[in-house]
């Protein structure tokens, strides 16, 4: 067996690695009954997920004068990270009651 099998995640896989694992840890702790607060702790691990990829583009949005725009779109997109969280968190909790 050789080690040189194995190979490094690109950037872009890290992020989605560590977004998995947000989403992952959310329904974990719906499973495991935790405070529903958790769903916020994922939301922002997601939302700082997604300021990692984005975040050049966010800066030179609001550069060029389109800051209402960018603005919607973070927005937006903590929105969704919200939804996905709550959705993990109602998912182990439902879970835990079968």
């Amino acid at each position: 067996m050789s080690i040189s099998n194995v190979h490094a995640l690109s950037p872009e896989g890290q992020f989605m690695l560590l977004a998995y694992l947000a989403i992952v840890g959310t329904a974990l702790a719906g499973l495991a009954g935790l405070a529903p607060w958790t769903i916020g702790a994922g939301a922002i691990a997601l939302a700082a997920v997604s300021q990692s990829i984005y975040g050049d583009l966010y800066r030179r949005g609001r550069e060029a004068g389109l800051a209402t725009l960018v603005d919607g779109v973070m927005l937006r997109s903590l929105g969704n990270a919200v939804l996905a969280s709550t959705a993990a968190y109602g998912l182990g909790w439902v879970l835990r009651g079968i």
